[in-house]
């Protein structure tokens, strides 16, 4: 196996890792039916993971009643096909992850136990030295 596609290995295993073991993201995840996970990479290293959502509160000038995060939004199986497609989908990648920022956008289907839509990028960074 050549070293991008062991990094590459590496780095899913480290954000399979982070999703399960962090209860704050799990729970941001369980609670919302959309959100946008950011994961910073450093060397190849996944160095931390961070989780937003966001509410439309008004529409054509007129305030909706409904603006917080369902409760239970997202079921457990919902988080599993998120977490084994995104490790799955870097594992599997010809790309290289360096310096990077990767941000997720996900949406759960109506009945929180499948995704409706996963969107993937890869912001790639230059690091230069400091003379």
């Amino acid at each position: 196996m050549n070293t991008k596609i062991n990094q590459n290995v590496n780095l899913a295993y480290q954000i399979r890792e982070g999703m399960y073991s962090d209860s704050q993201i799990v729970n941001a995840c369980l609670k919302n039916s959309t959100g946008t996970i950011e994961f910073f990479i450093r060397d190849n290293n996944l160095q931390k993971i961070k989780f937003s959502n966001s509410f439309q509160i008004m529409d054509n000038s007129e305030l909706l009643e409904k603006n917080q995060p369902d409760e239970d939004a997202m079921a457990d199986s919902g988080f599993k096909q998120l977490v084994g497609l995104l490790a799955n989908f870097i594992k599997r990648s010809i790309d290289t992850y360096q310096y990077s920022t990767i941000v997720v956008r996900y949406q759960v289907n109506e009945d929180g136990q499948s995704l409706k839509d996963l969107r993937f990028d890869n912001i790639k960074e230059t690091h230069f030295k400091r003379r």
